[in-house]
């Protein structure tokens, strides 16, 4: 069982496989939300425009995704380094950078309730229009409503 930056394991890597790949299918919407809270947090003090937010973070979702999926973990590292580099050329200061990390996490929960509903078999696949040709899922997204579950600690690996 590899360990990766010491804190992941190959394991929790397959345990968090449906929360990656909502959070990489929903980036957009992910980012849209995240870069709300970071406004509303950090109002007129925001050091990067919803412009340069997205340009910056719905690139990095989808390769960060796609490493962690793929447990490519020195690809991962290379892009997470860049992107600190992008947040130092756009002068973003530590604090910001710690704050907005929180307010991903609050962000990135809007793809999980899709994992609840497609674990309980609510979700019904329904084609979209047929100049699409995609499939989408008939219960809109804003209106699934999550409820708290019971969790238990894991237990340590040392």
């Amino acid at each position: 069982m590899p360990r990766h930056f010491n804190l992941l394991w190959d394991e929790d890597l397959e345990e968090l496989r449906e929360v990656l790949i909502a959070v990489r299918d929903r980036r957009t919407e992910v980012v849209s939300v995240w870069f709300d809270l970071y406004q509303s947090h950090f109002g007129d003090r925001c050091s990067l425009t919803a412009t340069e937010f997205r340009a910056i973070f719905e690139p990095v979702l989808l390769t960060n995704k796609e490493f962690l999926l793929n447990k490519d973990i020195d690809g991962y590292v290379r892009s997470t380094v860049k992107l600190g580099e992008t947040l130092v050329e756009h002068h973003v200061p530590l604090q910001e950078i710690i704050a907005s990390l929180r307010l991903f996490e609050e962000a990135a929960q809007t793809g999980f309730p899709i994992i609840l509903l497609r674990r309980q078999g609510s979700l019904q696949s329904s084609t979209s229009s047929a100049t699409s040709g995609s499939s989408c899922w008939s219960v809109p997204f804003s209106r699934v409503t999550v409820q708290a579950t019971n969790t238990t600690a894991k237990p340590s690996r040392t």
